[in-house]
């Protein structure tokens, strides 16, 4: 699944010239998560502000970073055969939500499942996307060359909405505004099949999670999907940053600052290099050439043989998940610098009057919370 294939699908739902057949809700509250309502309709039977409004829920379970925020979740097989997990939403799927009975069997499966922190409302849709043709330059030529049935479902928290006055219309005063129930944007929800390389993918769910550092509801992955879970790019750069630091620590005559911006410069290489092409994982044998040519010895190579094995072991390390693309990031206990990766090599650490300074030439004027100084001096050098 790719980046481009997520934004085909979002751009559906801008407007209302998709081809969504029917949606399902159910509303649930309580620590007992009792079902207050549900139904199933046909969504072009909404009012059209009640569309509009979904619409903007659907565009954002399709928002995000690919790994980060989506990811493509394999089921778990252990052969080729369907799982029943697999055969269960392919015939809910095909049956485009006629079989209301069947739709509310599985909502009620989410609710079983799922572990809220609020009151939560589910959306489940029914939806068809011609795809249409395209040539090498990424322009549409033709007809539909495949149909991309799928089913999507998000999970929406749901809160009373906060105290505040209003205008009361009816009594032409200032009053508090009576306080509703008001359906947030979703925290996770899953779409299958996934949609990888303009094609539809039986063998894999894409799945949104709104904050991966909040949780990604592994009930939902492990026991409603029965998916294999996968790492996300935030784990991954946690993984690579560990690798980094021991290293580093075990041998105290390397500086960190030098060592880490020599390697996110060759890391946005690697990536602005591959180009419209995957950019590449980072194994074993990338790990140690990185380091090497970020100015690690040939003699301490055996160290990062020894924490690669130990801390990454079998998980996929991808190097668009790791570079710093947008800025190199210096703290302290009470500064905070951050750098554009192609400036990196002008900030450097000398020492002076026996003191370890981090050094950055001012070759123009700055600024300082607006107001600009001017450099019109010249500095003599001590």
């Amino acid at each position: 699944m790719r980046s481009s294939d997520i934004l085909e699908i979002r751009k559906r739902f801008k407007d209302e010239t998709g081809s969504i057949r029917k949606i399902a809700i159910a509303y649930c509250a309580g620590s007992d998560k009792s079902v207050l309502c549900r139904s199933v309709r046909t969504f072009n039977a909404l009012e059209e502000a009640e569309r509009l409004r979904y619409l903007e829920i659907f565009r954002k379970g399709f928002s995000g970073a690919k790994d980060r925020n989506i990811l493509s979740l394999p089921f778990e097989l252990d052969s080729k055969m369907e799982s029943d997990v697999q055969k269960d939403l392919i015939t809910l799927r095909n049956s485009e939500f006629k079989d209301e009975a069947a739709v509310n069997a599985f909502m009620d499966r989410i609710i079983e499942c799922y572990k809220p922190e609020s009151n939560f409302l589910i959306i489940l849709i029914s939806d068809a996307y011609d795809i249409p043709d395209k040539g090498e330059d990424n322009l549409r030529q033709g007809e539909s060359g495949e149909v991309y049935d799928y089913i999507a479902c998000f999970i929406c928290p749901v809160n009373l909405a906060k105290v505040a006055l209003s205008y009361h219309e009816d009594d032409q005063m200032i009053a508090s505004r009576i306080r509703d129930h008001i359906v947030d944007m979703p925290e996770v929800g899953f779409v299958f099949p996934a949609f990888s390389e303009r094609s539809a993918d039986v063998n894999n769910v894409m799945y949104y999670v709104k904050d991966p550092k909040e949780g990604m509801h592994p009930e939902l992955i492990n026991d409603l999907l029965k998916c294999v879970e996968v790492t996300t790019s935030i784990q991954e750069k946690e993984v690579f940053n560990q690798i980094v630091e021991d290293v580093i620590s075990e041998v105290p005559e390397y500086d960190t600052f030098d060592v880490v911006k020599n390697i996110n410069t060759k890391l946005c290489e690697m990536v602005e290099e591959s180009g419209y092409n995957e950019p590449p994982l980072i194994d074993k044998p990338m790990m140690k050439k990185l380091m090497a040519d970020s100015g690690i010895k040939e003699e301490h190579m055996e160290i990062v043989d020894d924490y690669f094995d130990k801390i990454a072991g079998d998980i996929p390390i991808h190097s668009e998940n790791v570079a710093e693309k947008r800025s190199l990031k210096v703290k302290a206990d009470d500064v905070k610098l951050d750098v554009k990766p192609e400036s990196a090599d002008k900030v450097e650490i000398r020492i002076i009057d026996g003191r370890k300074y981090l050094v950055i030439p001012m070759d123009s004027d700055i600024e300082v919370n607006g107001i600009i100084r001017r450099i019109n001096e010249t500095l003599k050098e001590e």
